[in-house]
């Protein structure tokens, strides 16, 4: 992992300053005497001005060596975004698209049967289309989530069972599970950090529910006793929490977390208000960061959380082109990406912690609008579903790193 220092776009990053240890340089003849910590008296004794213009000497060298570090990580920031590849076409527009935790496949959830289609994916490229789950989904697949531990997919579904998880072998579906009492239609879904549970977006009252998961059936729901302000349009499970983050379009603040013990939903905490309805969100790899795309300029926005409470937001100073309607981040942390709805489609942004970076778009965009974003877990690559044939675009970044 890199450590990032500065901002080549601005951004708030350490000074020279802020790096270097306080350092003591002895005067020379040169001295005015202003800001030195040595006497006026030691420009009698010739000995030891030699001994401090070698010190100096060494000194502006480490320095300027700092400098050229600096610069570099300063550089990192940025990543140029390579060339597009894509899959062969899907049956339908896709909604979702998730890479599988391996780094093997790419899994997008469509309009249209089969509803929701895998790639292998290796060597920068898709492979040919894996065989249909054997129960296919009833209707348009609207989210989906890989279990933390790789072995599950959870399936958001428009029509009934809603909720829907198939076991994942690594290269196949099998056979899906379900919960007796189907939820309402609904979107937004995702494992919690133990992969125990699964909270799902509800259209209907109660608007959020949790469902027990032990690997081979789906519990009852566990239904949010204060309701979201609005139907999800978007869910992420805290990455080594109970916090469940829920976004929607539809009532401001637009962002709310609810916390889970286990056993119930609490009453949610909110933010200030973003700039505009939400339309999806993800938390950081560490938790301390939650991404939103949301309907109106800046499209993106950044908050910071405690465990507890929101901090301030971070929005970038070159917003992306449109409506952020998919966000998510590189696993280390490092990169933001955002789909949008118009080109060119994909921006992504370095993140410090402090600030975001210059945009980065790519130079051969997409066909057509963004829906949904994933980073692949090596940091090598970043998917984009795309609302028209051959509805995929996948990008490498330039760096040895990765994104």
């Amino acid at each position: 992992m890199v450590k990032v220092i500065g901002s080549g776009s601005g951004g708030g990053g350490a000074s020279l300053s802020d790096i270097l240890p306080d350092v003591v340089v002895p005067g020379n003849a040169g001295d005015s005497g202003a800001g030195s910590k040595a006497s006026r008296d030691d420009h009698d004794h010739p000995a030891t001005d030699v001994a401090s213009d070698t010190t100096v000497t060494t000194l502006q060298t480490d320095v300027s060596a700092i400098e050229t570090n600096v610069a570099v990580l300063t550089e990192s920031r940025d990543v140029t975004i390579g060339a597009k590849v894509v899959s062969a076409a899907l049956a339908g527009s896709p909604l979702v698209v998730r890479w599988s935790g391996d780094n093997s496949h790419i899994v997008f959830g469509h309009f249209t049967t089969p509803f929701i289609t895998g790639f292998p994916f290796a060597a920068g490229a898709f492979g040919a289309k894996i065989a249909d789950p054997a129960t296919l989904p009833n209707n348009r697949v609207e989210d989906i989530d890989f279990s933390h531990d790789d072995a599950f997919i959870a399936v958001s579904a428009s029509a009934s069972p809603s909720l829907m998880v198939y076991p994942w072998s690594g290269t196949a579906f099998g056979a899906e599970v379900h919960p007796t009492v189907s939820p309402g239609t609904g979107v937004g879904i995702s494992f919690s950090p133990d992969d125990a549970f699964i909270a799902k977006g509800i259209n209907a009252s109660p608007k959020l529910g949790v469902f027990p998961f032990d690997g081979a059936t789906v519990g009852a729901i566990i239904a949010a006793g204060t309701e979201p302000l609005a139907a999800p349009l978007s869910i992420d499970w805290h990455p080594s929490t109970g916090h469940i983050a829920v976004v929607q379009n539809g009532v401001s603040p637009y962002v709310e977390v609810f916390p889970f013990d286990g056993a119930t939903i609490g009453s949610p905490i909110t933010p200030t208000a973003i700039a505009g309805g939400g339309l999806h969100c993800a938390w950081s790899p560490d938790g301390n960061f939650l991404a939103v795309g949301h309907l109106t300029s800046p499209f993106l926005t950044i908050l910071p959380w405690t465990g507890s409470a929101f901090g301030t937001a971070i929005t970038p100073a070159n917003p992306p082109a449109s409506s952020g309607r998919g966000v998510e981040w590189s696993a280390d942390g490092q990169f933001v990406a955002v789909a949008t709805a118009t080109t060119p489609f994909l921006s992504i942004y370095a993140f410090d912690g402090v600030s975001l970076g210059a945009e980065q778009t790519p130079s051969a965009p997409a066909a057509g609008a963004g829906e949904s974003v994933d980073f692949s877990p090596d940091g090598s690559h970043v998917v984009l579903a795309v609302g028209v044939t051959p509805f995929s675009a996948a990008y490498p970044g330039d760096r040895t790193l990765g994104f």
